[in-house]
């Protein structure tokens, strides 16, 4: 499926991290819709090598967040921790032991209303997911559908019942099978902890009802006192599908069905599926046999804010044919008619969603430009941004006019990102900066009107779509090349608008700048995303301005953009873990990386500090 432009300009969240933050906030909140309502107490899970790091993305803060059913973009996210202490919820946290998994698998398990869930995914980069099993039967949704998850008792034979549900409706996506009930706690490794100065210890008695989702409560239901005692049917997703969902046995092995729609099931359609899942024929067993019956059905709705239409192929995926699709039309018609064509949304939509992108970010800089950004760590000022602005006038400024303002609109983004501060991620959360301080810099220079600014959005998301459609955006999986690189190649093709350039200027734009970041590892010296991230997204403001005045020279790229797309991919294959976000490598090799590092452990050690 082709990425949107606003899975690359996007999503509006709090930093720092979308892959680490956004991501697993949106993981949290659909699993919330998987669950049912809120648990007593939640286990987090990750892989080895990310356990290690966590807290420095408040993966915790954003999963948590999620699990209460609070978005990336709303600010209550932040406090996620004190409102889940505040209601009892106990949180643990555990590495995955015993299995081979993604860098950025994430999991979720909990007990709600007799049924134990765990629900595992993946964070893909700048927002996206992918929840690949859940209750250990394997699917492959991305977000982008409404998800129906039907937990059945007695089945015999789960593919008859696929089958039969499929014939009511051939476009519906089915899948499913028979869950295998988790009863073990992964073992902790030496340095786990659970972080009980923001939320009950592991363990810890739950006394209080925990919270109602919010977003996902709605009918009588919600008129109970927030206090009483929890022991009626879980709260209805909106238009969710609900069953008796309250006689599970704990500890069952229970079928399970997934159904993915571009829309809400129809009430006709509704009531077909559950029809044919109470035609279900009983297990053979010796004993008279137990009905067949639904245990639980979920609506899990889409996290992403435009659906693609299933089996619609991309108006574009290459460079190539943007540009021959340019040939007699505007670059900004062809690119809104992309979203349009995949999604099926109107002109007015994208536009809208253009300008909502526009100013969150020109909030976010005017908040960073003040200074004093309280970041998460603490490792720099926190006015990087205001000082690189103020100096830009001084007699003695080397560069000076739009070169300065880009690295002061790129510090300032990338500072309030590092202090959890409300951004858009442009490609990631990590370089929020690179692609809007030079885009507002840019159309400072030239007196650009918001309308043309985000005009100028959207080019460079088209452009990070054709590169995302096969390189990742994640530091972790790629690099920073990943990251600071393909914000870099996006803002030289915005700039390059903004600056009246051809459609081919802004190609080779993009080509030059990601040529320049080729083999540019991800190397924190801590978990925050501060050092080096914050400075680089400077430097990847004044690559971009470099390649889009050599482009509009009219200088090219001897290497074929879509050429240079596949050396990138290529490069974030052959990048050693080492150098993808690890702490380990690079600059996290550096003598005062033990340092930066004890004081974050110190940091942590310290009750209500991050």
């Amino acid at each position: 499926m082709s990425l949107g432009l606003f899975d690359v300009v996007g999503p509006i969240m709090h930093g720092p991290s979308s892959n680490h933050t956004g991501g697993a906030n949106r993981i949290g909140f659909a699993a919330s819709e998987i669950i049912g309502g809120q648990a007593a107490s939640y286990e987090f899970l990750f892989n080895p090598i990310f356990f290690r790091m966590f807290t420095g993305h408040r993966t915790n803060v954003a999963m948590m967040a999620g699990c209460l059913g609070i978005r990336e973009y709303e600010d209550d996210c932040n406090e996620s921790l004190e409102l889940a202490a505040s209601k009892g919820i106990a949180v643990s946290y555990h590495p995955i032991v015993d299995e081979e998994v993604d860098r950025n698998t994430m999991r979720i398990r909990t007990a709600f209303d007799g049924i134990d869930w765990e629900v595992s995914a993946i964070s893909v980069g700048g927002g996206s997911i992918l929840i690949d099993r859940i209750n250990h039967v394997p699917l492959e949704w991305d977000g982008n559908r409404h998800l129906y998850v039907f937990v059945l008792e007695n089945v015999s034979d789960p593919e008859k019942l696929l089958d039969e549900i499929r014939s009511l409706d051939p476009g519906l996506r089915m899948s499913g099978g028979n869950s295998a009930p988790h009863t073990d706690t992964p073992p902790k490794s030496h340095d786990t902890r659970t972080v009980d100065e923001n939320f009950a210890a592991e363990g810890a008695p739950h006394t209080d009802t925990p919270p109602k989702s919010r977003g996902t409560c709605t009918g009588d239901e919600n008129t109970a006192a927030e206090d009483t005692p929890h022991t009626d049917a879980p709260p209805k997703s909106p238009g969710a599908c609900t069953g008796d969902e309250n006689t599970a046995a704990e500890g069952a092995t229970y079928t399970l069905v997934f159904l993915e729609s571009p829309e809400p099931l129809s009430g006709r359609l509704e009531t077909a599926v559950r029809d044919a899942l109470a035609g279900v024929h009983p297990l053979p067993t010796d004993e008279p046999a137990a009905p067949p019956r639904l245990i639980a059905a979920r609506h899990v709705h889409p996290v992403t804010p435009f659906s693609a239409i299933p089996g619609r192929e991309a108006l574009f995926s290459s460079f190539d044919r943007l540009l021959e699709l340019c040939e007699d039309r505007s670059i900004v018609d062809v690119v809104i008619d992309y979203e349009c064509h995949r999604t099926g949304c109107g002109r007015r939509d994208v536009l809208d969603m253009g300008h909502d992108i526009v100013d969150t970010i020109e909030a976010s800089m005017a908040r960073g430009l003040a200074g004093n950004n309280a970041l998460l760590a603490g490792f720099c000022s926190g006015s990087d941004g205001k000082m690189m602005l103020d100096w830009k006038d001084s007699p003695r400024s080397i560069v000076g006019g739009v070169f300065a303002d880009a690295m002061a609109g790129a510090l300032a983004m990338a500072e309030v990102s590092a202090s959890a501060g409300r951004i858009v991620a442009v490609p990631t959360s990590g370089s929020a900066g690179g692609l809007p301080g030079t885009l507002f810099a840019v159309a400072k220079r030239f007196g650009s009107s918001k309308q043309e600014l985000v005009h100028a959005f959207l080019v460079s998301a088209a452009v990070g779509a054709i590169i995302g459609n096969s390189c990742s955006f994640s530091g972790s999986i790629g690099g920073c090349q990943s990251e600071i690189g393909i914000g870099a190649g996006m803002a030289a093709a915005g700039a390059c608008y903004l600056a009246g350039g051809s459609p081919e200027s802004m190609v080779h734009a993009t080509a030059l700048a990601i040529k320049n970041t080729l083999g540019l590892i991800c190397d924190p010296l801590a978990p925050p995303v501060e050092i080096p991230c914050i400075k680089r997204n400077a430097f990847g403001a004044s690559t971009a301005l470099m390649a889009a005045e050599m482009a509009l020279a009219g200088i090219r790229s001897a290497v074929p953009p879509d050429e240079v797309v596949i050396a990138l991919r290529d490069t974030q294959m052959r990048l050693p873990t080492e150098l993808k976000g690890a702490c380990v490598g690079g600059l996290a090799a550096a003598p005062c990386a033990r340092t930066y590092q004890a004081r974050w452990q110190e940091k942590l050690s310290q009750p209500h500090t991050v």
